[in-house]
């Protein structure tokens, strides 16, 4: 069975897609891609290999750039902002020192 580098190209998509039991198949001199999935009944509609809804290998992409991600988990941390804190324990500055407070709530009564 002779295999094209296309084809080879091709599997490794689908694969990183979560078709994790494709393989090439071959009639003759002719090589092809088996779409197949260990999860669900995979199908290819029009060329394009699709799990069944709610398939665990389908990959989930990032809401902001798109990259697909093997789980919800590590998309929905893709491209969150870390927090930045700022030492306080509530996560937000204030004072310890009531007078300088007071001293800024009178200037606001005047």
């Amino acid at each position: 069975m002779a295999t094209n580098q296309h084809n080879r190209t091709t599997l490794q998509r689908v694969q990183a897609e979560g078709f994790d039991r494709s393989r090439l198949d071959g009639l003759g001199d002719r090589t092809y891609v088996t779409v197949a999935c260990s999860e669900c009944e995979a199908l290819v509609i029009n060329g394009t290999p699709t799990h069944e809804r709610g398939c665990r290998n389908t990959p989930v992409a990032c809401r902001e750039c798109g990259f697909k991600h093997a789980d919800r988990q590590s998309a929905a941390e893709c491209c969150q902002p870390e927090a930045e804190w700022d030492g306080s324990p509530l996560g937000t500055r204030y004072s310890l020192d009531p007078g300088e407070d007071d001293a800024d709530d009178a200037d606001d009564d005047q």
